[in-house]
């Protein structure tokens, strides 16, 4: 038992730090989402996809096995879905909320190809597709 477990209160601060330090990692996970961001945010959403794209490459042409592909595509997939959900949540700048929901639309679509990818690997139209979206994200980016 720890010396402080002995002191008045002590049983209630733990959790109010943990407390504290989930809202702040939650604040910082929600800022408003500009233009910037939403470049940075796209922009690493399209490297996730194309190294997808690239995964599904290798494994059709059977240089890699299945169990990598799964593990690999899941990782990336978990990535791409993480910043959907940012993209979908944090309040966005009005100037910049179409270009947001056509971003987080395209990773919708991106990640049930990547689970489908993941799962069963991929014909050269799922590649296409992920190509294609991956372009798609990359035109929604101000600074291309």
């Amino acid at each position: 038992m720890s010396a402080c477990a002995n002191l008045p209160g002590s049983r209630l601060l733990v959790p109010g730090l943990v407390a504290v330090v989930v809202l702040l990692l939650s604040a910082c996970s929600s800022s408003t989402i500009d233009a910037s961001n939403l470049d940075k945010k796209v922009e690493s959403a399209q490297a996730f996809i194309s190294e997808a794209r690239f995964v599904a490459e290798k494994s059709r042409e059977g240089k890699l096995t299945g169990a990598y592909r799964r593990a690999h595509v899941d990782a990336l997939r978990d990535e791409v879905d993480g910043i959907r959900n940012q993209l979908e949540s944090a309040p966005k700048q009005p100037q910049v909320a179409g270009k947001t929901a056509q971003a987080a639309a395209l990773l919708g679509e991106a990640s049930k190809l990547m689970a489908d990818l993941a799962d069963h690997g991929t014909d050269e139209a799922g590649q296409s597709r992920l190509e294609e979206l991956a372009n798609s994200l990359k035109e929604l980016r101000s600074g291309d």
